[in-house]
């Protein structure tokens, strides 16, 4: 579904001094004034990676709360070292709308391993990507934001309003 991208522009747009405008692709399924998610946490994960980047040295852990919903709105992102030593740091960072915290977080960064470092057990093939399929519904959600703005693959005979457990696939990240 390469017409997906073209459809949607960036999920942000730096504003400059930490602040970013939110585009109408991170609306959630709940309401077009609210975001998904995924795309505040994914803001923060890139202010982490931002944050005095040392290198050799990788996010390795992010946790991450949202205590509100974040609004499609304009964004601060801030960032500050709790902890440095020689191998880890702890990085704690906020997501603000209008001085009010929408995301805080907590991030581990740490020096990667030499490349030589052996594993430690086998890793498999991840499975088989389900093939493109047509855009998917969801019972009474708000379809025009992140839900279109990103391509969901399901097993055949799955989707969103499937109860039960299942499977969804992103094209350029696995399940």
């Amino acid at each position: 579904m390469a017409e997906v991208a073209s459809l949607h522009e960036s999920f942000y747009r730096p504003l400059g001094d930490g602040r970013y405008a939110s585009g109408p692709s991170t609306a959630g399924p709940w309401s077009p004034k609210a975001q998904h998610g995924g795309p505040p946490s994914a803001l923060m994960g890139r202010a982490f990676e931002q944050h005095e980047a040392r290198e050799g040295f990788r996010i390795a852990r992010i946790t991450l709360e949202l205590p509100r919903p974040v609004p499609v709105g304009d964004l601060r992102a801030e960032v500050r070292t709790l902890r440095s030593g020689g191998r880890t740091e702890l990085l704690e960072g906020e997501l603000t709308s209008d001085g009010r915290s929408v995301l805080m977080a907590r991030a581990w960064r740490v020096a990667g391993s030499p490349a030589d470092t052996p594993r430690l057990r086998p890793v498999s093939d991840p499975p088989q990507l389900p093939h493109p399929q047509p855009a998917h519904t969801m019972a009474g959600a708000h379809l025009d934001g992140y839900m279109s703005a990103m391509e969901w693959r399901f097993e055949p005979g799955e989707g969103f309003d499937t109860p039960g457990l299942g499977a969804a696939a992103h094209p350029a990240g696995g399940r």
